[in-house]
């Protein structure tokens, strides 16, 4: 149902539209139960509006508003599967799926800091950095590994704190830090464009086929979250971009 109350469709779930971009949280009646639901577009660029039960709530985290860990403007991967209760749908960075050992579909962070001239070499903050040209037909994303553990979806272990930006890469390549993924021949873009006084997203932006981003774009962030790609069967089926209106995060 959406907020206002409307029963909507969602169909071919865990297909490649099981990512969607938050845009936002709001609360509605269930039966006699006050569930939280979220609100956003699928990769496709279909609104969605997914239960996500009575038991989440609202909470600060890191100065803004989080539900499950999960922030406005954020990629992320929705499932039925583990959802409990009252809940339809839970939020997660990758499925429960895996083939030769990998995630099938995964959330990543775009590499940043990849020098133009070297694949494994670090470029400075203010020095060169990757930017994404329409004639590539890989991206780079960033991966991490914690005690022999490949971590696929990028980003999240009991080992390390969520709020671990990959995508900036301040770290040294003592092993491999990202990996090369070839883009999908129906690829999306989606822009998503922030604002943070009012804390929503004001826009969101879907092109088809890869697009021209500068290294400037590609570190812009949301609510901590830069650039993000969602993988599918080894594949970049998009790449989404965030804008903050205040251009506060900026890196």
């Amino acid at each position: 149902m959406d907020k206002y109350g409307n029963a909507l469709l969602i169909e071919d779930v865990g297909a490649t539209n099981s990512f969607m971009v938050i845009g936002n949280f709001y609360q509605a009646l269930v039966g006699n139960k006050v569930c939280t639901f979220v609100h956003g577009w699928d990769i496709g660029g279909d609104e969605v509006d997914l239960n996500l039960g009575s038991s989440l709530k609202s909470v600060n985290h890191g100065g803004v508003q989080s539900i499950g860990g999960h922030v406005i403007g954020e990629l992320v991967h929705y499932t039925s599967n583990g959802a409990n209760g009252d809940a339809d749908y839970v939020l997660t960075h990758h499925s429960a799926d895996t083939k030769d050992g990998r995630w099938t579909k995964a959330v990543w962070d775009v590499f940043t800091n990849l020098n133009k001239a070297s694949n494994d070499i670090q470029a400075d903050d203010d020095a060169d950095g990757y930017e994404i040209k329409a004639s590539n037909l890989m991206l780079p994303l960033a991966s991490l590994d914690l005690d022999g553990v490949t971590q696929h979806d990028g980003r999240y272990s009991n080992d390390i704190n969520p709020t671990t930006k990959l995508a900036e890469h301040k770290g040294t390549y003592n092993e491999k830090s990202f990996e090369n993924f070839y883009y999908d021949k129906s690829v999306k873009f989606i822009y998503v464009n922030y604002d943070n006084v009012n804390e929503e997203v004001d826009s969101i932006e879907f092109k088809s086929g890869i697009q021209n981003v500068s290294n400037e774009e590609l570190r812009e962030q949301i609510m901590g979250w830069a650039s993000q790609a969602a993988v599918k069967d080894e594949q970049v089926k998009a790449v989404v971009i965030k804008r903050d209106s205040s251009d506060a995060n900026l890196k």
